[in-house]
């Protein structure tokens, strides 16, 4: 607690201060603390960081413990890479970096967010904790996922047996469950498929819905346009089913999940709508 007590109040005394440097790079930095004889990550290391970025006008974007492998710079004219290959271990740093650089090649988000200025800076709060070797890291990260797995296993589990769901899996581990039948011709591969849809957690919160848009989702069979529990479930369904879906992320968006909408390890429901077949 002393710790964050000291580096906040190191960060108030610095935000009075105008006395950025530039790198070769073209990232604007300042020290807060710095340890020149201390090591310094390499390319494929593991920084384990306290991390939190702001808006130029102080609107936090991300404040908290953070763990990211170091890679080479994602864009020209000073990147987050470039500041954490700057840092020493123990460093505290503040770093200025082009907010339409760090989205667009950094985070590589398809929309730029309207609250922040394209022509705008972000600014970085960093403290490096600890380096972990690229096997310490792949270590850890693999700890980590077989924790996540395990809660995710869980997770499902406990909502199968609340939800007395009777339905044995596939053997890929996919729950299809039929809602409606139709009676319309089958789907086979390379068909285009019109199909609504609704997207839920386990919770029952809904992330994405065609049917809330009044947009129905076309897509091709068989080409590896949507996850794999759509293109193993959609297979089986003729025009006027209508299924819910129960996927493990391994059939669904995995270790990655997507972007802010999905996060790792989620296993997701859907209820999907054969509409038309093209």
């Amino acid at each position: 607690m002393k710790n964050v007590l000291y580096i906040f109040i190191v960060f108030l005394f610095f935000s009075c201060r105008n006395d950025f440097q530039e790198h070769s790079s073209g990232l604007e930095y300042r020290f807060i603390e710095e340890n020149p004889q201390a090591k310094k990550p390499s390319i494929g290391d593991g920084l384990v960081i306290l991390l939190k970025y702001t808006t130029e006008n102080d609107s936090v974007l991300f404040d908290g413990p953070f763990r990211v492998r170091l890679e080479e710079p994602s864009h020209k004219g000073g990147s987050i890479e470039d500041a954490f290959a700057l840092m020493h271990l123990g460093d505290s740093a503040e770093f200025q970096i082009n907010a339409k650089n760090f989205i667009r090649h950094t985070i590589k988000a398809d929309i730029f967010p309207e609250f922040i200025k394209t022509d705008s800076k972000l600014k970085f709060y960093v403290r490096l904790k600890e380096i972990l070797s690229p096997q310490e890291m792949e270590q850890m990260q693999a700890q980590l996922d077989a924790q996540n797995k395990a809660a995710e296993t869980m997770l499902l589990d406990d909502y199968i047996e609340k939800n007395e769901i009777t339905t044995s899996p596939t053997q890929s581990g996919l729950i299809i469950i039929p809602l409606q039948q139709g009676k319309g011709k089958a789907a086979k591969q390379n068909d285009s498929l019109i199909v609504h849809y609704t997207g839920m957690f386990l919770d029952g919160t809904i992330f994405d819905s065609s049917v809330r848009r009044n947009e129905p989702f076309g897509f091709v069979l068989g080409k590896n346009q949507v996850i794999p529990a759509w293109e193993e479930a959609l297979a089986t369904m003729k025009i006027g089913d209508k299924i819910r879906l129960i996927s493990p992320s391994a059939l669904a968006y995995g270790k990655k999940g997507f972007g802010e909408l999905i996060p790792p390890f989620s296993t997701l429901i859907f209820e999907v709508e054969l509409l038309d077949i093209k």
